[in-house]
């Protein structure tokens, strides 16, 4: 399993690789993603395309063993006001996040806190910027509760290889939303919020918009999917690889 080892075994990558680009669903590709990497705690990030009205926000993610504090501050943060995501999307390349402390973009007083931060409360880890067909960024923090030098260098290039897979996939399987079921462009953007576990008071926030359109766009959905509540909307949506 990859994060148990220095490395990652020819075996295991090709594995990985393999497993990951033939996911048939997201709920398929999250559930490999957990089988094949020990992570004890990180986010995957997708970021809306450049010149999208959120294309800034941090919104859509998945987290494992973050705090509610660190979800918040993801949830309350774009692209553009995060130092350590802003230098990774920009250098595009991978990094540890303890070795950020020596970029040079990040040597002012509030970033290296903000490192120190991270690291004290939740622990060295992976940073990945990750790219996908249409103009779909992604970004990725991974940890597995090891230090740096746990690692041989190859393993951080070989992580972010699997990570940009992953993305990929999840970038085709999204697109497969406007055709197969016929929704308005926010009405595929509040479909993938509530499958990501949003309520409307934060898809409101994230999509700068009143609650109580929201509430009209929900009912719309629930309308289209045939559901009477956001768990079946969100199954549904993902048997059907909506988001």
């Amino acid at each position: 399993m990859i994060g148990l080892d220095t490395s990652i075994s020819n075996t295991d990558f090709h594995n990985a690789l393999e497993a990951l680009s033939s996911a048939k669903s997201v709920e398929e590709l999250v559930s490999r993603a957990k089988s094949i990497a020990a992570i004890r705690y990180g986010s995957y990030h997708h970021i809306p395309a450049m010149g999208s009205h959120d294309y800034e926000r941090l919104g859509h993610y998945w987290s494992v063993g973050l705090s509610e504090d660190v979800k918040a501050y993801f949830d309350s943060k774009g692209s553009s006001s995060d130092p350590i995501m802003k230098t990774v999307l920009s250098d595009a390349r991978p990094s540890w996040l303890s070795s950020m402390k020596q970029h040079k973009n990040l040597s002012d007083g509030p970033s290296q806190n903000l490192i120190n931060l991270a690291i004290e409360r939740i622990g060295d880890g992976v940073l990945a910027p990750l790219y996908g067909p249409f103009n779909r960024r992604g970004y990725a923090f991974i940890g597995f509760g090891k230090p740096r030098e746990f690692f041989e260098d190859a393993f951080l290039w070989q992580l972010h290889a699997v990570l940009q897979a992953t993305h990929i996939r999840y970038c085709v399987l999204l697109e497969t939303l406007k055709s197969q079921i016929n929704l308005t462009k926010r009405e595929a953007e509040v479909v993938e919020l509530i499958a990501f576990g949003k309520t409307n008071p934060e898809i409101a926030l994230i999509l700068g918009i009143a609650k109580t359109t929201v509430a009209g766009y929900v009912k719309r959905v629930f309308l289209k999917f045939d559901a009477s509540d956001r768990v079946t909307v969100a199954l549904r949506a993902q048997s059907f690889s909506l988001y």
